[in-house]
């Protein structure tokens, strides 16, 4: 809810979302790393001070959430837009622990025009994981799927901020520090965000989602 010193707010369309649902105000980061901040949010347990639970302990089922709503009916699906989905032994974790189907996303589609705009920093922007997503959905839904637990990680909010494109520079377009760069990417993620919801709105069959956004870990 907060703005910038000319009057712009950072997260505009997350600003709109707050009566919509459960705000909280004050979130404690799970960790400092992406994989220890899944595995708390997945399992919630504290993560390894040393070392990583993805790769020391993945041989182990420690009863996370896709587990219990496995046994619920629910088909558990893991997307991210980073290219490397074995990137901290993600894929052995995921599926000892109980995760149906581990993606990310492809970009062979995209036209080198759409590659050189759309994929900048760690990987492709949040809206093409959305976009990939729903698609996904979609093709698993008509094969006969009816119920899903999601779970998604995006970079756009990732370093390297300053491979930011400069038309999607919104707040800093000449921005000269960290903080600057950081702002334009959280400015950005909210961007996206219209996109992911204006296409779970288009599917009747998900009508009923409970959708939890939520850092893994924060900017240090």
């Amino acid at each position: 809810e907060t703005k910038t010193r000319d009057g712009k707010f950072y997260t505009p369309f997350l600003n709109k979302l707050i009566k919509e649902g459960l705000y909280v105000e004050n979130f404690y980061g799970n960790s400092i790393q992406t994989v220890k901040g899944f595995f708390g949010i997945l399992c919630s347990m504290v993560p390894k001070t040393t070392g990583k639970v993805f790769v020391k302990n993945d041989k182990t089922n420690f009863y996370c959430l896709p587990e219990i709503l496995k046994s619920r009916g629910y088909t558990n699906f893991y997307n991210q837009s980073f290219s490397s989905i074995s990137y901290d032994n993600k894929v052995a974790f995921y599926e000892k622990n109980n995760f149906d189907k581990i993606n990310s996303i492809d970009t062979s589609h995209l036209s080198k025009k759409e590659r050189s705009e759309k994929v900048w920093g760690w990987g492709p922007q949040d809206d093409l994981l959305y976009e990939d997503t729903f698609k996904k959905l979609d093709k698993m839904h008509n094969d006969g799927k009816k119920k899903f637990f999601v779970s998604l990680l995006g970079v756009s909010s990732h370093m390297m901020f300053n491979y930011i494109p400069t038309n999607q520079k919104i707040l800093f377009p000449n921005d000269k520090n960290h903080k600057e760069a950081y702002s334009n990417a959280i400015r950005l993620v909210d961007k996206y965000l219209e996109t992911f919801f204006a296409e779970l709105e288009k599917r009747e069959y998900l009508k009923n989602s409970i959708v939890i956004i939520t850092g893994d870990h924060s900017f240090p």
